[in-house]
Parts: C-alpha cells; sequence; structure tokens
C-alpha cells in the first residue's frame, strides 16, 4: 500500500502520474495502440520513471505497448515488474535485459518470462521467477521431454520450444525460483549443470528430491543459497543435504529458515548441526536459522574445543555454537528463537521479536513470510501496549503494508488493526502521527473491514480505530464508505458489535455539519436505524444500542429537514408511540426520543403528524415525569429536566401554529397550555443542560410575530426560559450566539407586549439584565484593551 507524501512531487513526476492514470497514455501511442509515437523518445531515466509508475496502473498490459521500440524507451537492460498486475510482458521482446525481476506477479506465467527474453538469453544475469507458476508440462516434472516436444512440434504448446528454456540462460549469476511449482528435478537435471557463472540461488519452498549433489559443481561461484522451508526437512536425505552444504566453502550466506502455520519452531533432528555449518563455511557472514531450534541446541565444549585451539581469534555468543566464529555475522536469523532475546549475539543485525530493532529488521526481511511476520505482529502488539516502541510511525508503515500484502488473511487483519489502534489512541504515539499516517490508517482499517465484513473481531477493532480520529476532519474522504461499512456492521454483527458500530455512527452524525447529514436519505442511515429499532421493539427488548439509535436519530434530524421528512415517512411517530409504551422507565431513551421529535416539530410541514391525541397525550405525560409527580412543587432532576423540557418544546412548536388546526378533542388546547406553564414553573433555571445548540432561530421563531402564525404565551414562556437558563449557566458560549441572531430585539418586543408581572414578563427581563450586563463587559474590555495598545504604541 502506497501512502500518500508530505512533500511536493516534481513536475516531471506529477507527469508521469498523470500518464499512468486512466487511459491517459494513449496520447502518447500510435492509433493502433501497440506501438509508441513515431515521434515519443524518451531518455533511460525518463523510460524508467514511467516503466516504474506504469507497472502500478491498472492498464499496465496496454501501457507496456509504450516500451515496445526500445530505441524510443530504452530501459537500459533492467525490468522490474515485481508485485505488478501484469499478464502480457510480450512488448518487451525488443529489450536486451540483464536484469528481470518478476517475484509476485502472479498473473505471468514462468513460460512468458522465458520466451519474451529469450534473445537476451546471453546478456540475462538476473532471474527472479519468485511465486510465479509454469505451464510447460516438462518443467514441472509431469511429462518426459520428448511427448512435451511432440506437442511443440504439432502446435499444441508454440510457447514450450527448448531455445527459451531456463538451462540456455546459461550466463546467469542470479536465479530465484522460490515458491514456484517447477520441478526440482528438471533443475538439478537441465538447468544447474549449465550455469557456470551462478553465485546467487533461491530454491525457497521447493520440494527437493535429492542430496543437492548437483550443487558441488557450484563450489568456486556459489555465495548465497536460500534453502528456506525446504522439504523433505528431516531423515538421512537432510543429513545427506547438509554435507553437500558444507562442501560449498565460498558460500557467505544460508538460509534454512523454516516457518510453520502453527508457529512450532522445526527440528532438522541432526547432532551439533549448527556447530558443523559454522564449522565446514569460513566465509559465512548471513545466517538464517529462524523458526527452528538450532539456536536452542546447547553443545559440549569438548565439541567446540577443537575449533576454538584451530582459529587464532574467535567471538563471545550466548549460542554456543556460534563461539567459534572468527568475526561477528553481518545477519543472524533468530525469529521463534528464545535466544533473541538473550545476549551477547555474534551479529550486527538481528531478526527476532525481542525488541523493537529486531521487530523492524523482521519487516524488512520476511515480508512475503506470513508465518514470520504473524508471529511478528503479536510481538509489536504487545510492545505498543507496553507503550515502549520509540518508533510508532515505522511500525504503522509496516504494519499497513503487511495489511495491504495480505488481505485475505483474517488473522493479519485482526491483529494489525489492534496495534494500529494503540498507535492512534495512545497519546505518547499519536502526537507522531502527521495527517497522512492518519489517512493511512483510516483506509486500511475500513478496507480491512470492508473485506471481512463477517468477521467480529475486524468490525470491533476497526470501528475502535475509527474512534481515535476527528470526526468529520479526518474522514472527509472515506465519509461515505464508512458510514455505510458501519450500517452493515449495525445490522449483521451481535449486540455488542452493533453497539460499537452505533456508537461510531452517532459521533459520525452528532459531529457532522449539515452537508454530511443531507447525505443520510441517500446512504439509507435512517432506514437502518428505524429498523434497528423496530426489531427490538418486535422482541420486547430493550437494551444500549436502541438508545443510542433514538440519540443519532436525534442528531440526524438536528436542522435537517430531508431527515426529518425521512423519519416520518418510515414511521417515525408511531415507533416513537411504541418504545415509550414498551420501554417509559428508561430515561436516556425517552429523553434521545423527544429530541429527535423536537426536531421534527421545528419543521413546519411535518408538526401535522405529530397533532393526534396519543402523541399529546405522551408529550403531556412527560411533562412531568412519573418519578416526580407525588413531589409535584419541587425543581425536577437533571434527566427528568431534559425529558419534560423537550416535551414542552415540542408542544411549543404546535401551539405556534394557531388554534384553527387544532382538531383534536382531547387533550384540549387549554388543558395542554396549562401543563406546559405548570411544568416551566417547577424547572431550576440554574440546572446545566445535555444539549448542544448550534442556533437559536427556531426557538426565536417563536418568538417573532412574522414567523409563527399564532403568540401563545406558553409558547413564548418556554422559548424565553430556555434562551434564560442557557445565558444564565452558559453566557460565554451562548450570549454572543442570541445576539448574533438578533435575538435582543426581539426579545425586548415580547417584554414590551408581555403582561406585567406575569412570569413570561418577569424572565424576559432577568434575560434582557444578562444580555446587558455583558454587553457592558464586552465594552469595558475593548475600553481596556484599546487604552493597552495605544500606551504601547
Amino acid at each position: 500500500m502506497s501512502l500518500p507524501r508530505e512533500n511536493v512531487d516534481s513536475l516531471v513526476d506529477s507527469c508521469i502520474q498523470f500518464l499512468c492514470t486512466g487511459e491517459n497514455f494513449k496520447c502518447l501511442m500510435d492509433s493502433d495502440l501497440k506501438h509508441p509515437l513515431r515521434s515519443l523518445i524518451l531518455s533511460p531515466l525518463l523510460a524508467h520513471k514511467l516503466f516504474v509508475n506504469c507497472k502500478k496502473s491498472d492498464h499496465v498490459d496496454e501501457i507496456l505497448h509504450l516500451f515496445s521500440r526500445s530505441p524510443q524507451t530504452p530501459l537500459n537492460g533492467f525490468i522490474d515488474l515485481s508485485c505488478s498486475a501484469v499478464s502480457s510482458i510480450e512488448p518487451l521482446r525488443s529489450h536486451q535485459a540483464c536484469f528481470v525481476n518478476c517475484e509476485y506477479a502472479t498473473n505471468l506465467k514462468i513460460d512468458q518470462v522465458l520466451e519474451t527474453f529469450r534473445n537476451s538469453r546471453s546478456y540475462l544475469v538476473y532471474l527472479n521467477v519468485d511465486s510465479l507458476r509454469v505451464d510447460n508440462p516438462y518443467l514441472k516434472g509431469e511429462e518426459d521431454i520428448q511427448t512435451t516436444q511432440m506437442e511443440v512440434d504439432n502446435n499444441q504448446h508454440p510457447t514450450f520450444d527448448v531455445d527459451c528454456w531456463l538451462g540456455r540462460f546459461n550466463n546467469l549469476e542470479t536465479l530465484v525460483v522460490a515458491n514456484t511449482n517447477l520441478s526440482y528435478d528438471y533443475l538439478s537435471r537441465e538447468v544447474f549443470p549449465y550455469l557456470n557463472h551462478l553465485t546467487h540461488l533461491d530454491l525457497g519452498n521447493l520440494v527437493v528430491t535429492d542430496d543437492l549433489n548437483v550443487l558441488k559443481s557450484m563450489h568456486k561461484t556459489l555465495r548465497s543459497l536460500s534453502l528456506y522451508n525446504l522439504e523433505p526437512s528431516t531423515g538421512q536425505l537432510a543429513e545427506r543435504r547438509f554435507s553437500t552444504i558444507f562442501q560449498l566453502k565460498k558460500l557467505q550466506t544460508l538460509d534454512i529458515s523454516y516457518s510453520k502455520d502453527d508457529g512450532m519452531a522445526h527440528s532438522f533432528g541432526i547432532d551439533n548441526l549448527l556447530l558443523k555449518i559454522v564449522g565446514s563455511l569460513p566465509d559465512l557472514l548471513s545466517l538464517d536459522i529462524s523458526g527452528t531450534l538450532l539456536g536452542d541446541e546447547s553443545t559440549d565444549r569438548e565439541r567446540l574445543q577443537p575449533y576454538l585451539n584451530q582459529r587464532p581469534q574467535t567471538v563471545d555468543s550466548v549460542i554456543p555454537a556460534l563461539q567459534i566464529l572468527q568475526s561477528p555475522l553481518e545477519f543472524l536469523g533468530l525469529v521463534s528463537s528464545t535466544m533473541a532475546g538473550r545476549s551477547p549475539l555474534p551479529a550486527k543485525v538481528v531478526t527476532g521479536t525481542a525488541n523493537e530493532k529486531q521487530l523492524l529488521e523482521n519487516f524488512s526481511r520476511y515480508r512475503r513470510r506470513k508465518p514470520f511476520i504473524l508471529e511478528t505482529f503479536h510481538s509489536v502488539y504487545q510492545l505498543l501496549r507496553d507503550k515502549v516502541i520509540k518508533k510508532p510511525v515505522d511500525f504503522m508503515l509496516h504494519v499497513i503494508d503487511c495489511m495491504d500484502l495480505y488481505l485475505d488473511a483474517i488473522e493479519i487483519q485482526v491483529s494489525g488493526s489492534a496495534s494500529l489502534f494503540h498507535i492512534s489512541s495512545d497519546d505518547c504515539y499519536k502526537t507522531q502521527l502527521n495527517l497522512f499516517h492518519k489517512r493511512a490508517i483510516i483506509k486500511q482499517c475500513l478496507v480491512s473491514m470492508k473485506k471481512h465484513q463477517g468477521h467480529e473481531g475486524m468490525q470491533r477493532n476497526g470501528c475502535l480505530v475509527m474512534f481515535n480520529f476527528e470526526i468529520p476532519d479526518n474522514f472527509e474522504f472515506v465519509y461515505d464508505d464508512l458510514v455505510l461499512q458501519t450500517l452493515y456492521t449495525i445490522e449483521n454483527m451481535n449486540t455488542t458489535v452493533s453497539r460499537i458500530a452505533i456508537h461510531l455512527l452517532n459521533a459520525m452524525m452528532g459531529h457532522a455539519d449539515r452537508q454530511y447529514k443531507v447525505r443520510a436519505p441517500r446512504l439509507n442511515v435512517i432506514q437502518v436505524l428505524v429498523n434497528a429499532i423496530s426489531k427490538r421493539v418486535n422482541e420486547a427488548r430493550h437494551d444500549e444500542l436502541i438508545d443510542h439509535a433514538w440519540s443519532s436519530l436525534w442528531n440526524l434530524t438536528d436542522e435537517t429537514e430531508v431527515n426529518c421528512s425521512r423519519f416520518i415517512e418510515l414511521g417515525g411517530v408511531f415507533m416513537f408511540l411504541q418504545c415509550h409504551s414498551l420501554f417509559k422507565d428508561h430515561q436516556d431513551m425517552i429523553r434521545n426520543m423527544l429530541g429527535c421529535l423536537g426536531n421534527v416539530a421545528e419543521v413546519k410541514t411535518l408538526r401535522q403528524s405529530l397533532l393526534t391525541s396519543e402523541c399529546l397525550d405522551v408529550f403531556s405525560e412527560l411533562l412531568r415525569p412519573v418519578a416526580s409527580m407525588d413531589q409535584s412543587t419541587d425543581p425536577l432532576s437533571h434527566a427528568d429536566l431534559e425529558i419534560s423540557y423537550n416535551a414542552c418544546g415540542i408542544l411549543a412548536h404546535i401551539l405556534s401554529d394557531g388554534e384553527a388546526i387544532w382538531t383534536v378533542e382531547s387533550p384540549s388546547r387549554a388543558q395542554i397550555k396549562q401543563n406546559m406553564h405548570s411544568a416551566i414553573m417547577t424547572w431550576n433555571f440554574r440546572g446545566e443542560r445535555n444539549i448542544n445548540y448550534r442556533s437559536f432561530l427556531p426557538i426565536l421563531r417563536l418568538l417573532d410575530p412574522t414567523k409563527s402564525v399564532a403568540l401563545e404565551t406558553e409558547s413564548q414562556f418556554w422559548a424565553v426560559w430556555a434562551l434564560f437558563n442557557l445565558c444564565t449557566v452558559y453566557p460565554d458560549k451562548y450570549v454572543g450566539m442570541l445576539l448574533g441572531e438578533g435575538g435582543e430585539e426581539i426579545l425586548h418586543k415580547v417584554y414590551k407586549d408581555a403582561t406585567a408581572g406575569s412570569d413570561l414578563h418577569e424572565h424576559c427581563r432577568l434575560l434582557l439584565q444578562i444580555i446587558n450586563k455583558t454587553e457592558k463587559t464586552e465594552e469595558s474590555k475593548e475600553r481596556e484593551e484599546s487604552k493597552e495598545r495605544e500606551e504601547s504604541s
């Protein structure tokens, strides 16, 4: 996964990226789209830049035709298609290649690679086909050469020409055939005997059927040998194989590591094997014994002594067999070994899981070895949780890279997302993340959640990671996708995970601007929330999820008419009545429901849906919650105040439409007004509120004769009390808002028209005093600041 870069690309790089985006490359091609324009001639540097970018494109097969004429787009023999999605490399046939790397370009076949570069047989010195497959049955060991040649002669397999088989590339110095289906019998018979210049050979994950005797002919040239996960790995054949290795005296690099999915360390079953390896290979500089028990094997002093006597200089080592080294190794692989955490270790670089340095080296060396990466992930998580990691950004980049590489591996995704949670949540790490890092974490977790939608652990981790970022600022680039994924999780996961998801959705809706909220109907957000609530109503089951679903609806409908309309269309009013009937003792849910319906009541065209006997009875009942009925003169508790306040606000908006629309016989309009006034008089105007107003305009409409059909005293009383309470408890936040929206002028009008000595008149007077005091304070501050500026100048 490539991360956004902070530095600005050069103009050349930007142009090349543009050409490799979509079908823009066609402007450089002939009309047949098979060759570059005759007038196009690129320098090797530009051609190389274009090639590097094109291999990442979704149109790589088509863009490669730009390189079909090597004089126009020269690559200087360097062909690197590693990890590319390319499936046809025929256009590269004209290039005289000396370096060809096609590792993990799994849409290619080895046959294609050999056929395409057949004319480079005398020049090719590096060939890497790691993880590619071969179709030629002879190369796979499935047919004899006569049968295969007969098929070639009959044109059944035209690409199986003997002239381009691997053994004909006899100037190779490096050959990587790890993780392929090439037959070792074929390699040992038709390839290795002809590679007289070979210095580096990688046979990782192949099944070797003999004792590697053919390698003895390379004893003068072979410097590096990788036998990672070589099978069979025990028994007499393995012993004879190591006997061959002991004769490769020029070896500087040896990899005999072993990784199993079960995580168990491997034993070769050969006594003192590590001592024999080190004692037999005098030039050894790099040794990888990860995943084996070689580092843990004990070695008697009497076995060491002969080597120690022969060598004038040795090293200190906690691993006995390595004490006979004459100088420290450049590299020592010890993943899965208990020795990785001990010292001294005679190597400049060590892999393992003991510390931060080893873990970072693991990512660099074992990126394609999934068992080692998974073990590394587990250790990274432990160190992150213990807050001892010094380079969290480096680990973040590696974790994201491996999660992207192993997207299908759920164990990698769950473990990686757990690490990303700590990197993005713990202050000691989070402060080191910039915007690009945050976006990379969000994007990768979202991709993983989408890929593994049915896995509860991945959905849980993904949601928890999202909570660590600023909403909605950090999510602008994936907002819709994240909402859709969160909705899926709410609908399909168990209650615990769904609850976390609806927490996330609620946070996204609560902090979102209107531009995000209006997308809710298109994204089906309200439908999913209504379905979640209805499901629990049908089951007569109350849980935390239903509370948060109503809270999300409250946030979604806030000053967003389109969402209020959608809520009504989906039967929101009837759902409210059902929830109240079943769960009336759950105050949080009641408060959230009334908050949602309060938003609906602010929309004039929708208020009629609330003007029913059933709704009015419930609103009237909630003006004075049951818990406070026996103490009718006492101020309400905080929770009861929120419920009573919201119910009264809904009724205030309904009353503002005038008496003409009141078609309900019971309860009567007069009774509702009396209940409202009685309720307001029990409220504590100094009570703190669990509410956040972004604007007072809906409240001020109840006081403005140009905005309301009827200026009912009770509606005005509720509006004035609301403003009085908020400006008393939170003056710094709300007085300025009230002044900015023209509230002072409206309040003076209300005060003038109200009956002297009435509750409305008195509350209005007190509110105007607060405003006046605030204005005087602000004027005094301005004078002081002005005076200070004058004195300083």
